[in-house]
């Protein structure tokens, strides 16, 4: 990276560099530059007094890099043009034939600038130019929050309803990648959350989709372990230097971005790092018409295909060119949509649901809005919000649809495989779906996490923790697959390394509900009622009176363990989450460990008849143990089709 020269501000002519923030402005206006042309310009200056020579100027320009000539060329034409250079009488930059370049104006060191003037100012004067028909140039990245990256000036004037347009135009890696890493892939990245310098709330959903876009696309190519949006939207506002990022999230390269919007026309600006150093391996500026968003789609896909050089095959090039709808506004309702269901608590998923429904009311063929609706019924279902027989057959007619559409949909089919399996308890076709969702997408987290969650249930227990870890390595910030993965240790009768995982999870989730309540679930299953109740009492909010708890400790010291017991399938009973919201999943099971078998099975009758999605773990769960023996659990098992 060059340095800063010594004096932060540099006039010649109109001009102004200002090296510490990297602008060049024109009367107080700044003048779009990209990155490497400012660089150049940085250089001659500080060399003013002589030749630079063309290998010493892309040597200082472009460091640790192996660039060709052109490259030098292309840039020093940006330059120029920036500059309004006109006849040769009239240039600031002098080409020296054979040799290299030399700057010819004449700089002054003006009296330095309140920072704070300054900064307001160039706020309030960045501009886009038209550079011709096709393109715009926009000044450097800056403020993506990662101190290796000071080098970069900032980016204003951002537009909350345009930004989505720049969604797929984000597929701007190109051939920086090389040796072969872990898992048989080529390389490894993590798409962080793209930069919008904006305050307005209504942004981040718009960038979120931007990210999530250009994570789905990358993740298409079987040679590269790309990293899911759950994990590196843990990054966003964050100062994690490149080399950090790296180690947390088990890749060799990061794509940080920002997107500058304005009228009818859009400009990004990317920068691919080394984890390893944090050197800066490749840039690029996309710039286009707004109303070119869905043609900007298939060129950028295009150029993936054609500069990662991973070894695609004809058909996964062609993926990169797909079109999901050509309506834009149906695009922006989508990723709103994706925004929402992200989040996962049930108010927002429903809203998810809504923005899924309205593009597909404004584009009755876009099948990853029917997906969309599937995922969202989905998950409505399994936190209990709405019963499982009302809910994922309306899941399983979206993803079917969904798959007429296109059925190259990993999405889709990941969904319908879940569905397969979770409501039909049909096995065979479930099994078929995960792997084709995978075969379609291989660094998708989800498929993997679900088709680990499937072969759980079937007693696969190894291939089960291959699949979980494989999910972990593309999410590995994901609470809700290491869960599982504590999960799997407690199906395979190992109690220990069940609780040592859910208290893993919980050290670096505090209060994260699933593990939390499957660490209590798993010590009472080990008969360790006291270290229940201390790990209830450690997930208690700090200073508040939790009656059920209080009643929980006076029955196990009055009653002991039958009397614990008793207790909380009176509270589990009582819970609008618990039998009270329609899962009879707790109170079977405390009457399991009770020897109630009378009322245990009562209790799984009424999660059958209500299709309980937990029913398809009856097989593995060591929960039932007690039970198997009774021709009831067997005759259950063959109903549920685990027999």
């Amino acid at each position: 990276m060059v340095k800063p020269l010594q004096q932060r501000f540099h006039d010649f002519g109109p001009f102004r560099a200002d090296a510490g923030r990297r602008l060049l402005l024109r009367e107080g206006n700044v003048v779009p530059l990209t990155p490497k042309a400012f660089d150049i310009l940085v250089v001659l200056i500080r060399n003013a007094d002589r030749i630079v020579e063309k290998d010493e100027l892309m040597r200082l320009v472009w460091p640790d890099t192996v660039v060709e000539e052109n490259n030098l060329t292309r840039n020093i034409s940006s330059l120029r043009k920036a500059l309004e250079e006109g006849p040769a009488d009239r240039r600031f930059i002098v080409t020296v034939p054979g040799r290299g370049y030399q700057f010819a104006g004449e700089v002054a060191v003006p009296v330095p600038e309140s920072e704070v003037v300054f900064e307001r100012h160039a706020r309030a004067q960045v501009q886009i130019e038209e550079e011709d028909d096709q393109s715009l140039a926009v000044s450097s990245l800056h403020g993506l929050r990662l101190p290796a990256w000071k080098r970069v000036a900032p980016w204003i004037g951002l537009s909350a309803l345009a930004l989505a347009a720049v969604a797929l135009t984000l597929f701007l890696l190109k051939r920086h990648f090389s040796v072969s890493a872990p898992n048989k892939v080529a390389d490894s990245i993590a798409v962080l959350p793209f930069d919008t310098s904006s305050l307005d709330p209504e942004m981040e959903y718009l960038a979120d989709g931007i990210t999530e876009n250009t994570i789905d696309h990358l993740s298409k190519s079987p040679n590269l372990k790309v990293i899911s949006l759950g994990s590196v939207l843990h990054y966003r506002g964050r100062q994690v230097s490149p080399e950090e990022i790296g180690r947390e999230l088990g890749v060799r390269r990061i794509l940080i971005g920002k997107i500058v919007i304005q009228h009818d026309r859009m400009s990004v600006l990317t920068e691919l790092i080394n984890t390893a150093d944090g050197t800066h391996l490749w840039g690029e500026q996309y710039n286009r018409k707004l109303s070119d968003i869905i043609a900007v789609q298939e060129d950028i896909a295009t150029e993936i295909a054609a500069k990662l050089s991973l070894g695609e095959t004809e058909e996964q090039q062609k993926s990169f060119r797909k079109r999901y709808t050509e309506d834009f506004e149906a695009y922006k309702l989508y990723i709103r949509g994706r925004y929402y269901w992200n989040k996962r608590d049930v108010p927002d998923l429903q809203r998810g649901l809504g923005y899924f429904q309205q593009a597909i009311d404004r584009d009755p063929t876009y099948a990853l809005a029917y997906a969309g609706v599937a995922d969202a019924y989905f998950v409505e279902c399994a936190a209990g919000a709405i019963p499982a027989r009302e809910g994922l057959p309306k899941a399983k007619a979206a993803a079917l649809t969904a798959l007429d559409l296109d059925s190259s949909l990993a999405e889709a089919h990941a969904s319908l495989a879940h569905i397969y399996f979770n409501y039909d308890w049909s096995w065979t076709d479930a099994e078929a779906e995960y792997k084709r969702a995978i075969a379609l997408s291989p660094s998708y987290s989800i498929g993997h996490y679900f088709y680990g969650t499937f072969l759980l249930a079937m007693a696969r227990n190894t291939e089960a923790l291959a699949e979980l870890r494989r999910a972990q390595e593309l999410d590995p910030l994901s609470p809700m697959i290491a869960t599982f993965i504590g999960k799997a240790y407690y199906y395979s009768r190992n109690n220990g390394e069940s609780v040592a995982q859910f208290r893993k999870v919980l050290q670096s989730n505090p209060g994260f509900p699933v593990a939390a309540n499957f660490l209590v679930d798993t010590l009472e299953r080990s008969g360790l009622f006291e270290d229940a109740l201390d790990q209830m009492d450690a997930t208690k909010p700090s200073g508040k009176q939790d009656p059920n708890l209080a009643a929980l400790h006076r029955a196990y010291q009055t009653a002991g363990v039958h009397g614990y017991l008793l207790e909380r399938i009176r509270q589990i009973r009582l819970d609008p989450h618990g039998e009270a919201g329609g899962l009879s999943g707790g109170s079977a099971a405390l009457y399991a460990i009770l020897g109630d078998k009378d009322h245990a099975f009562d209790m799984l009758e009424r999660a059958y008849d209500r299709h309980e999605l937990w029913l398809v773990y009856l097989k593995v769960d060591p929960t039932w143990n007690n039970l198997r023996a009774d021709t009831r659990f067997q005759t259950l098992l063959r109903r549920v089709r685990l027999a």
